[in-house]
């Protein structure tokens, strides 16, 4: 994160870019991990469990924080527009966000199942972490969308 901090790209050059990385990380990574584990053939129920809820945390956590990054926009000018105006679509960034990493949350808790097949519980994790990126990556495509210099 400590790339983004260039102090003439006032849009990213903030505490709240490095807080949005760690959040994304613990989002997708988890789960990542514990299909990893079922594709290695571990059946690691509890550290499983831990993960999908480390997951959850980081969903519910780096939600909040984008929508705080989203409400400091407005306060971001240069001498042409606020890094609000760069970016009128965040709050349905933010909405996918938490609709595909909700989903992929809710697929990753479904794995957890007993009586699930290796196949199944794997076709779910598949689906989980497909969702988590996208939960993960769309709100990066916004921040690059964000580049905004302090000069014109």
């Amino acid at each position: 994160s400590l790339a983004y901090s260039v102090d003439t790209v006032l849009t990213w050059s903030s505490w709240l870019t490095p807080v949005n990385l760690f959040f994304s990380a613990l989002l997708a990574g988890p789960v990542i991990a514990v299909l990893t584990y079922a594709c290695a053939g571990l059946e690691l129920r509890r550290l499983s469990l831990a993960c999908t809820l480390l997951a959850l945390v980081a969903l519910v956590l780096g939600t909040v924080f984008l929508v705080i990054h989203e409400n400091s926009l407005a306060a971001i000018t240069n001498y042409e527009f606020s890094a609000a105006d760069l970016l009128p679509t965040y709050t349905t960034t933010i909405v996918v966000h938490v609709i595909s990493g909700g989903l992929g949350v809710a697929l990753a808790f479904s794995s957890l199942r007993q009586r699930l097949s290796r196949n199944n519980r794997l076709l779910l994790l598949v689906c989980s972490c497909l969702c988590l990126l996208i939960a993960v990556f769309l709100p990066r495509v916004a921040f690059y969308a964000l580049h905004m210099t302090a000069g014109f």
